[in-house]
């Protein structure tokens, strides 16, 4: 019982020694005066900043040796700017395009086409196949099929029957007719019957060529 009250007082003892100095500090923070408000009004100015004092102007206004800046350049009162490249373009006169010259013609080749009377015959071998009707209507005889009795006509001592004739006969082809001539043989020829096919030579013939 008395070691438990040694114990207690101790204790009590360690803990007013630690409390104490809290004590008194506290009190001194209670004795000092409150801070004054933090208001605008009870700063000091800033340094140079007197009252009824100018400040300074910014440094860009501040005088360069008592002389006013030269304005920047292309700015100067009373000069004009260069016009742009395509104002200056206005004011003079483009040349003018280039003449577009015409392709020149072109030139036409001509062929010389053989006259008429020099690519005629006068003379015509028979080949198999051939009839004076198809003989006739060739370019380079007479060029008109109906005129085929004049061929018979020029050859008869050779040809006995127009409807028969032979591979390999020469006949003669003569250009000295008359157009009365010309335009009888043509209506002889659209007289004549048709063919009839025969191996022999008729002994009397439907027209008198």
């Amino acid at each position: 019982m008395k070691s438990l009250c040694k114990a207690f007082i101790v204790l009590f003892v360690c803990f007013v020694v630690l409390l104490l100095p809290l004590g008194l500090n506290a009190q001194d923070d209670f004795g000092l005066p409150p801070p004054p408000d933090a208001n605008e009004d009870l700063l000091p100015p800033p340094p140079g900043a007197e009252i009824g004092e100018e400040l300074p102007p910014p440094p860009a206004e501040e005088m360069v040796g008592g002389e006013e800046l030269p304005p920047p350049p292309g700015e100067e009162i009373g000069e004009e700017l260069p016009p742009p490249p395509a104002e200056e373009m206005a004011g003079e006169e483009l040349p003018p395009p280039e003449e577009e010259f015409a392709p020149p013609p072109e030139k036409k080749v001509t062929k010389k086409v053989a006259s008429k009377s020099s690519s005629l015959v006068n003379k015509y071998t028979v080949v198999p196949g051939d009839c004076l009707w198809d003989i006739s209507g060739k370019s380079f005889i007479y060029g008109d099929s109906f005129q085929w009795p004049l061929l018979f006509k020029a050859n008869r001592d050779i040809i006995e029957d127009p409807d028969l004739i032979y591979p390999r006969q020469k006949l003669t082809v003569k250009r000295n007719y008359t157009q009365a001539e010309i335009e009888d043989a043509i209506q002889k020829a659209k007289e004549t019957p048709p063919y009839e096919p025969h191996t022999l030579p008729r002994k009397k013939l439907p027209i008198k060529y």
